[in-house]
């Protein structure tokens, strides 16, 4: 009986796993920090390979090493910050794609507004000579 459990909890499918695409190193960046702390099973506030496979699929040694700044095979939420922001592009999966259509939004209202207090200045300018 109790092998019988042990297998099935070994085999049980978990729901909560996260998938990511393979091709985008940034998304395993962002699961790991976005779930650091359910990653960091035994809570020293570092992840290793080991604990964030049992929730990242596809996550292999050589995406995992290469956040690794300092080399000692665990990553630290500064430590994927700083990959993020390496490795920041727009249109990255896991809800980050909202960051540059805001940041798209904020560049076009402020070229509108350059261009409309341009547009301002010139009229009035413009109507100033005629009145002379």
């Amino acid at each position: 009986m109790v092998t019988i459990l042990t297998i099935l909890a070994l085999t049980t499918f978990d729901a909560n796993r996260i998938t990511v695409d393979k091709e985008k190193p940034i998304d395993f960046a962002y699961a790991m920090y976005d779930n650091f702390y359910t990653i960091d099973s035994n809570g020293d506030d570092l992840i290793t390979l080991q604990e964030a496979q049992r929730l990242i699929e596809g996550l292999d040694l050589e995406t995992f090493l290469s956040f690794d700044t300092d080399g000692n095979q665990q990553l630290s939420e500064e430590e994927l910050q700083l990959a993020i922001k390496q490795l920041s592009t727009c249109g990255s999966q896991l809800q980050r794609g909202c960051s540059c259509a805001v940041n798209r939004v904020q560049t076009w209202i402020s070229d509108f507004i350059a261009i409309l207090f341009s547009m301002t200045i010139l009229f009035f300018t413009g109507s100033a000579k005629n009145k002379n």
